[in-house]
């Protein structure tokens, strides 16, 4: 309280403190301003993935789009991982740019994105294979650790079940591109509405 602070100090002291009080606040409001953010997106996600349980009925898995994808800003971490297979969930990794966000005070705002710097499909053969995990984020502009995504043409579709059965869908994927005479020219990007870190499956 202010009557704590005043008690006992000379007027340089009490400066000394209301400065270093007034600090602290602002690191308290600050922490709470990303915790709000951080759950306000989880909440927009969780809204969007409610709405397709409810018409995955009416969803044709088959339906596959070509698209522009939009620009958006991320966070991420980039590392090869050693005899990596898609369907085992890497929590640290998730967790790792988690903090990541938060060390670098970050508001999160958007997806997850995992890229696969490797051949189509690699990532679920047990190799050495070159990963980036990612988190939309507000602009800060140049900064370590983060980049824009975005602004390229791909060919997409969604996925509506246990992450272990996604391989089906990006055989799928790669089949309709080969059928439709289209060529792969970049990485391959899996966006998650629900993420590991939202629920256990």
């Amino acid at each position: 309280t202010i009557q704590c602070i005043i008690d006992g100090n000379t007027a340089t002291d009490l400066e000394r403190n209301i400065e270093t009080k007034l600090d602290e606040i602002l690191e308290e409001i600050n922490s709470l301003e990303r915790n709000y953010y951080c759950i306000k997106g989880f909440l927009e996600r969780l809204k969007t993935g409610v709405d397709l349980l409810n018409i995955k009925e009416t969803i044709d898995i088959d339906d596959i789009s070509i698209e522009t994808i939009p620009t958006t800003k991320l966070v991420y971490t980039r590392k090869t991982m050693a005899n990596y297979a898609n369907a085992e969930v890497s929590l640290d990794r998730w967790v790792e740019l988690s903090n990541l966000c938060d060390e670098l005070e970050l508001k999160s705002n958007g997806s997850y994105i995992v890229t696969y710097y490797s051949n189509p499909l690699e990532q679920f053969l047990y190799t050495d294979t070159d990963i980036e995990f990612g988190i939309s984020v507000e602009d800060v502009g140049e900064a370590k650790d983060y980049r824009t995504f975005g602004d390229f043409t791909a060919a997409t579709l969604i996925h509506i079940g246990n992450y272990a059965d996604i391989i089906q869908s990006h055989v799928r994927l790669v089949q309709w591109i080969n059928q439709n005479h289209y060529k792969i020219v970049g990485p391959v990007s899996e966006e998650f509405i629900i993420s590991p870190l939202d629920i256990n499956n």
